[in-house]
């Protein structure tokens, strides 16, 4: 219906109520009239809104599921689905499983997330303090003579590097 057939029948529903009119087959008539250009309007308003529809999936795909990157997706959707390729590209992206930590962030350190938190194991350890066995001390000992004697270091040096492997010792 158009615009002029909804103010005509506002009208006469006032008028109607107000008992200046008595209902009649006129109003129902003028109800039930169709224009070939208000049929052609409520068929493209239709056609519009099922095309809006599909057109933000992605986005309504992405809200949701909660995705931590919605809005950008929303954002990427609306710029670039016309695309096509932005449009499946914001649809994939909505539809990837996120690894959401219920203590952490889940935006990074700079909140966009753009790869998702993908759940990585990571073990550390603290570092290792291996008593050295007197063979191992006996070995650096004698590789600090052999530079000593094939002067790659001087008597100072071997003698400052010396004393903490003879401290071990003692």
């Amino acid at each position: 219906m158009g615009a002029h057939h909804i103010r005509s029948i506002a009208a006469l529903t006032v008028v109607r109520l107000a008992g200046l009119l008595p209902a009649g087959p006129a109003v129902a008539q003028s109800a039930t009239d169709s224009d070939p250009v208000d049929a052609f309007l409520v068929q493209y308003t239709v056609v519009m809104a099922v095309i809006l529809a599909l057109y933000v999936i992605p986005s309504i795909v992405a809200f949701a599921r909660k995705h931590p990157n919605r809005w950008l997706i929303l954002v990427i959707n609306i710029v670039f689905g016309g695309t096509g390729i932005g449009w499946l590209g914001s649809l994939v992206w909505a539809m990837n499983a996120v690894h959401k930590s219920r203590t952490g962030s889940d935006g990074g350190e700079s909140g966009l997330n753009i790869f998702a938190n993908d759940p990585v194991t990571v073990r550390v350890e603290g570092a290792s303090f291996t008593t050295a066995t007197d063979a191992d001390i006996a070995d650096r000992l004698l590789r600090l003579k052999s530079l000593r004697e094939e002067d790659v270091i001087n008597d100072d040096e071997y003698a400052r590097l010396r004393k903490p492997l003879l401290d071990r010792l003692v």
